[in-house]
């Protein structure tokens, strides 16, 4: 993710069910999963917090879109992200965030921000995903480097196609 400085100014006045990926910022280099929502469902998840994580690669016209949606509450609340792999990082210094996340051996913070831009709730995790990230990694590798434009397209290709949150978790399988 790039652009801006700060993921949480931008959710203030992002719409309900945006979702970021982002490192923190601090020096630890966190994976944050940044979810908006309305304080109402944020109360909702928090009295049902199990989550589930599925994740996948959806290839649209050229373009490998990584998808990682949580599921929290059974399955009544999904919120799926966009990962690019060539997306340049606000700081070199970081490094890409896929290779963070092949490590496998760390942990992401989800955290929800209500209404007003205000942090209503984190929750740390330890990632199953190692292993899908060597593999997502892998594969774009060997590919073409496509440009923000063409991923950005291949994303809203990807949500007309599926039409809802409910039908990208359902895409991505168990």
């Amino acid at each position: 993710m790039s652009g801006f400085s700060d993921p949480i100014d931008y959710l203030a006045d992002a719409d309900p069910g945006t979702v970021l990926y982002a490192f923190a910022n601090d020096e630890d280099l966190w994976i944050e999963y940044l979810i908006r929502e309305t304080n109402d469902v944020i109360a909702q998840i928090q009295e049902h917090p199990e989550l589930q994580i599925r994740a996948g690669t959806i290839e649209e016209g050229g373009v490998h879109v990584v998808v990682v949606a949580l599921g929290f509450a059974g399955g009544r609340f999904i919120f799926p992200s966009f990962w690019n792999y060539f997306n340049e990082p606000s700081n070199p210094d970081d490094g890409n965030i896929f290779d963070h996340m092949a490590d496998g051996d760390n942990e992401i913070a989800v955290k929800f921000v209500g209404d007003r831009g205000k942090v209503r709730g984190v929750i740390p995790i330890r990632h199953p995903l190692g292993g899908f990230f060597q593999k997502a990694r892998a594969n774009i590798q060997k590919m073409v480097p496509w440009h923000e434009e063409d991923f950005r397209a291949a994303v809203w290709s990807v949500m007309e196609e599926c039409g809802t949150p409910t039908e990208i978790w359902n895409k991505l399988g168990a």
